[in-house]
């Protein structure tokens, strides 16, 4: 039987290597050409489509070739696979791309003027206005697209999206998330940085997400019972309060947005709690780019 000798299996590894790289530099280039194409002005278009291979080049290298092995496999698996055309570069790419499209259109509407965000019916009911409706659609789709090529940031701001329309929807998405990122730990430890965050803003969203369904389960019992109970709340989801302010502790020493407001709505409900210290802890959250009162209201499935 015919057996290939070390200097022929060396070779043989040599070209398929040097196939991969071809590969990884056609894809690198046809994502950022298609970026440049539809967002680079015209007096800069032209030099950065005629450099376009260097640049693939050094984001192959940088995202692909480097030491670092959370950066090599920062999706769970290969960057590039044809197997698996999520986990590829220009998936990567593109899943970037599209989140960093939907925070920029949910910072727009957390800006946009009463006027425009909201519009008036004849009979004073306050809705959100076409643009605010069509803008926050658009964040939607985006972080759908990012989600579908498995980038784990984009988990939590969609979930906080459809938690107001679609409660269990926004459930799901947590759970996946967390399941998720608890593989990637498991497979990477230490190294699993983007899983680690991702998980801690999942686990506040959906501590906080529960405990709102339950206020307003207790809402309507009071109404129904006066004086009644948190432990009356039929089918309650949240944990325990202690639990909920423990979640928000950890979450907030990790810097998650949602962590404070998990913080902030345990405070809205604490009849002990001081106004100023709502106040501050709402602030925090908004200053760390949490949307409390805009974007996931003007959200229709």
């Amino acid at each position: 039987m015919y057996k290939r000798t070390p200097q022929q299996l060396a070779l043989d590894h040599a070209k398929k290597r040097e196939q991969q790289r071809k590969n990884e530099l056609a894809a690198a280039s046809a994502v950022l050409g298609k970026m440049v194409s539809s967002g680079v002005s015209p007096g800069l278009r032209n030099p950065l489509l005629t450099g376009m291979g260097a640049l693939a080049g050094r984001m192959s290298d940088l995202l692909l070739h480097r030491e670092d092995p959370w950066l090599l496999r920062m999706n769970g698996e290969p960057l590039l696979d044809a197997a698996r055309p999520h986990t590829s570069l220009p998936a990567l790419i593109e899943a970037d791309d599209m989140f960093q499209q939907a925070e920029k259109l949910c910072s727009d509407l957390r800006r946009l003027p009463d006027a425009e965000m909201w519009t008036r019916s004849d009979w004073g009911a306050m809705s959100c206005s076409p643009l605010a409706t069509r803008m926050c659609a658009d964040a939607v789709q985006l972080y759908e697209g990012a989600i579908k090529r498995k980038y784990l940031p984009a988990y939590a701001p969609l979930a906080w999206m459809m938690s107001h329309a679609d409660r269990n929807q926004s459930l799901s998405l947590c759970d996946e998330c967390i399941a998720v990122c608890d593989a990637r730990i498991a497979t990477l430890g230490a190294r699993a940085l983007f899983a680690k965050e991702a998980k801690t803003d999942c686990t506040a969203l959906r501590a906080l997400i529960q405990y709102e369904h339950d206020i307003f389960l207790l809402d309507e019992l009071e109404m129904e019972t006066p004086g009644g109970r948190m432990d009356e709340v039929p089918a309650m989801k949240a944990p325990s309060i202690e639990e909920l302010h423990e979640i928000a502790k950890e979450s907030m020493a990790e810097g998650s947005k949602y962590g404070h407001a998990l913080k902030w709505l345990l405070l809205m409900t604490d009849r002990d709690a001081k106004q100023i210290d709502v106040d501050k802890t709402k602030k925090e959250a908004e200053d760390r780019g949490m949307d409390l009162e805009r974007c996931r209201y003007c959200f229709s499935p």
